[in-house]
């Protein structure tokens, strides 16, 4: 009887091991660009991120921004409920001159670092009133 009983706890954790290893999708592919790449004109300006974050099976993800100025953005979540893509959006208001990049970073289930969206900002003049040229 606790042979039975034994083999019987040991197929349900096996089945929960192999119900939560199911759970975690490994991402695949990721992507980011930016919009404008380039700006010279009145600032500050808002410059669109977009992001295409792909996974091998379903899941969940977390995943922050980064910059080129060392700031993070806090730990963002997305589910999967299959293998697939789904889209992430940030933005970033900048005043000063320079070139400037932003990256997703891929926490969990893997590590992984998109490409920089790298762009290009040129000041003209600073408008404090303005944050969408």
């Amino acid at each position: 009887m606790k042979h039975k009983k034994l083999s019987l706890l040991l197929a349900v954790v096996m089945g929960i091991l192999g119900f939560v290893s199911e759970l975690s999708a490994d991402v695949v592919h990721l992507s980011i660009m930016v919009t404008p790449t380039e700006y010279s004109g009145v600032c500050p300006i808002r410059f669109q991120f977009e992001g295409k974050i792909t996974t091998d099976s379903a899941g969940e993800v977390t995943y922050r921004w980064v910059r080129s100025d060392g700031a993070a953005s806090t730990v963002k979540y997305l589910y999967f409920s299959e293998p697939g893509t789904q889209m992430v959006y940030s933005y970033w208001v900048l005043g000063p001159s320079g070139e400037f990049w932003k990256a997703i970073e891929i926490l969990s289930p893997n590590s992984m670092l998109s490409d920089k969206a790298v762009f290009k900002l040129e000041c003209t003049y600073y408008d404090p009133e303005s944050t969408t040229h």
